[in-house]
């Protein structure tokens, strides 16, 4: 993953599930552990970065997004698949 995508990623994490500054957003935080995150908030999360990123993220893949790093993972691949069509 590249430090852009983490760092657009982190800070969507931060905004939509409401996680405090003072918190740590790791590549291996957990949505549910960490953040207490329930599926719809989860769900939102990967809509408002499929937007910010203007890719869309296979559906199979996104239910498999528990980390902010399998998250990033999956951009970067959509990104990619992207440039691919371009």
């Amino acid at each position: 993953m590249t430090r852009e995508t983490f760092a657009k990623v982190a800070a969507l994490v931060r905004v939509t599930l409401g996680v405090r500054p003072d918190v740590l957003v790791a590549e291996d935080s957990h949505f549910a552990d960490d953040f207490r995150a329930d599926e719809m908030d989860i769900a939102q999360l990967v809509l408002d970065v499929e937007r910010a990123f203007r890719v869309e993220i296979v559906e199979d893949i996104a239910e498999r997004c528990f980390t902010v790093g399998a998250l990033c993972e999956a951009v970067d691949q959509a990104l990619a698949r992207k440039a691919e069509a371009a």
